[in-house]
This record gives structure tokens, sequence and C-alpha cells, in this order.
């Protein structure tokens, strides 16, 4: 999706006057990839450097507490009967599907896509309004019978889907394209998945172990 000119600017502006990155991210609720890009050759004002370099050890000890905050609550959601089996399938699935960097979950699978949905809103309480659902369709597909598969899928609606025509001009495998999930706000719960990828592994019972 492209952004108005008008909030790449104000990233920009913002950007000068010494703003981090995990800042601009959260004031236009843009992924960090996004910003990223935006702020590529934007350089601080002078008279803001002291201030963005404060922030720097600032923002690795927010980190660290911030990663030791989701592995306590991935130890809690293991130790919890009810939510261990959906934590693990999630876990394994992400392991397998999704992007290490930040959260996005990515497939062509429905029955995959729905189940991931189904075990984010049992164990964190995401909601269809949460969801950015993205669909990647190629030459030759029906771009309105791709919205609508996913839109069912997701139960978002299909407005809420964005359309991505791929430019490669071939026909895809999947006969409604490819879909990628992300979460609104999804710092926390990517944490919390990749401690339970750490975590899992080693809570296997020593018959696993050969």
């Amino acid at each position: 999706m492209r952004h108005p000119i008008e909030t790449t600017r104000k990233v920009r502006d913002l950007r000068k006057t010494g703003h981090s990155i995990s800042e601009l991210m959260t004031v236009f609720s843009l992924p960090k990839t996004t910003v990223w890009h935006y702020i590529q050759g934007t350089k601080i004002q002078q008279k803001y450097i002291k201030i963005w370099r404060s922030k720097q050890g600032g923002s690795r000890v927010r980190s660290e507490q911030a990663w030791e905050k989701a592995m306590t609550e991935a130890e809690s959601i293991l130790s919890d009967q009810n939510r261990n089996y959906w934590a693990s399938v999630l876990a394994m699935l992400y392991w397998a599907e999704g992007n290490k960097k930040e959260f996005t979950f990515t497939n062509t699978n429905p029955e995959m896509l729905d189940l991931v949905i189904k075990i984010l809103g049992n164990l964190f309480n995401t909601k269809k309004e949460d969801l950015i659902v993205t669909v990647r369709y190629f030459t030759g597909m029906d771009e309105r019978a791709c919205r609508n598969h996913w839109s069912n899928i997701t139960r978002c609606p299909s407005d809420q889907i964005r359309m991505r025509l791929n430019d490669g001009g071939t026909i895809g495998r999947s006969p409604f394209g490819i879909c990628r999930l992300r979460i609104r706000k999804s710092g926390n719960i990517f944490k919390i998945i990749q401690c339970l990828i750490k975590k899992i592994p080693n809570n296997l019972p020593s018959s696993f172990n050969g």
C-alpha cells in the first residue's frame, strides 16, 4: 500500500528532530521496514543529535525488558494446559512459514490461515479489526474472486483486504493468490511466539532425544 506523500513528509520531518524508528512506527502505525525506507537519506538536525543518541541506550534497555516480559508470558502459556497445545501449534507453524523479523505469516492454504487466525484470537484476543490482510494475485486471476475468497477465510470485510497484482506476469499455483497476514501493533505477540519457538524444543519429553 502506497502511503500519502504527506505521511512520508511527516515521517521525515520527525526523523530530523531526533525521533527514533520505534517512535515513528508508533506514531504512524507503520511497519519498521516502511519507516526505514522513508527515512533513508534524512539527516537528524545537529541540535537534536544528543536527544537521539540518549534514546539509543534507553531503547536497548526497553528492548531487553520487552523480551524478558515476552519470555515470562511464553512460559506462562506453556504451563497452562488449556493453552499449551494451541501455542505449540502456532509456534511450529510460524517457525516454518512466518517472517523472522516481524509478525508476518504468508501462505496459500486457506485452512492454515484460518487456523492461525483462530489461535491468535484464542491466545492473544486478536480481532478481525487487528488484522492486516494483503493478497498477491497474478495475471489471469479474477481480482474480485481472490478478494472475496480471502475475505471469507479471514472473516475480514472485503474492503479491508489489500490487493497486490504480481508484476511477474505469471500465474501462481494457487487459484486465489497468496495471502499475507499481519497484525497491528504485533511487537509483543511476535516476541512471545519467538520465545515459544525457543522454549518448546527444550520442553520435549526425554523420549524424543532418541
